[in-house]
């Protein structure tokens, strides 16, 4: 987002931007699983995996590194695009 807002013209500090993406966790947990009321039951009893991106440009540079340095990471959403992700 950073990118593409300073190409439209927004002014962004270049030193903090650097210390975010230093500072970035993609290892990170992908969701909160000690969460269980009746909220998220309600917003995962439809729950299945997306079509995903058609290609590699819209897969967030997070999720590209994450695939890349971790093999237990494979979600169905990526399935379309994991041969340009490099790998299995």
């Amino acid at each position: 987002m950073a990118e593409g807002a300073s190409a439209a013209g927004l002014a962004l500090d270049a030193a903090a931007l650097a210390a975010w993406r230093a500072a970035r966790d993609w290892h990170g947990p992908l969701d909160a699983r000690g969460q269980v009321g009746a909220l998220r039951r309600l917003l995962t009893l439809d729950c299945a995996d997306r079509s995903g991106p058609a290609g590699l440009a819209e897969v967030a540079e997070a999720a590209i590194l994450r695939w890349r340095a971790d093999p237990r990471y494979r979600p169905g959403a990526l399935r379309r695009v994991s041969a340009a992700l490099g790998t299995s």
